[in-house]
């Protein structure tokens, strides 16, 4: 039996398309992506009420300590996924800790959102979270007996406290 001209030509095709799909699924599955995480220096001014709560303005020395604890708390959200954490402007996803978020125009601050994200598919993404927003729930909802360390520590403080790292 001879097969026609579009039999082959289809079988070529299925194969063809069978394989590409099958080399697609594989380097996927070894290939991790990159996400960038800005914390800027600028963005992250607290505001008179939040200021006052705690006894001044955030100084460079904590704001160091919470790009650190920022970025640390990131590497280990995404430890167990195929996501590198990079300083690459030009990564498949970037993140950028800003004051506040464009968010809902609607809501004012404090009630604000905390972040936002924009997804593009295979072209990548973008998203921001919003300081202002952050910072003031640390101190709104930090325990009355908190002092400025531990806000500024609080994360790391509580884990150590559960036995974390």
């Amino acid at each position: 039996m001879k097969l026609s001209a579009t039999a082959i030509t289809g079988a070529i095709a299925v194969i063809a398309t069978m394989s590409v799909f099958a080399l697609v699924r594989w380097h996927v599955g070894r290939t991790a992506i990159d996400a960038w995480v800005l914390v800027a220096t600028m963005a992250h001014l607290l505001s008179a009420d939040d200021a006052a709560k705690i006894g001044g303005p955030l100084t460079a020395q904590e704001m160091a300590t919470i790009r650190q604890f920022s970025r640390a708390e990131v590497e280990r959200a995404l430890a167990d996924l195929r996501i590198n954490v990079t300083d690459k402007r030009n990564a498949f996803w970037r993140v950028s800790v800003v004051g506040t978020t464009r968010g809902n125009p609607t809501f004012k601050y404090p009630f604000a959102a905390a972040g936002e994200s924009h997804v593009f598919g295979p072209l990548g993404s973008w998203g921001s979270v919003g300081f202002l927003v952050l910072a003031h729930n640390a101190i709104e909802y930090a325990p009355p007996s908190a002092s400025r360390h531990d806000i500024v520590h609080r994360d790391r403080t509580r884990r150590r406290a559960c036995g974390g790292s």
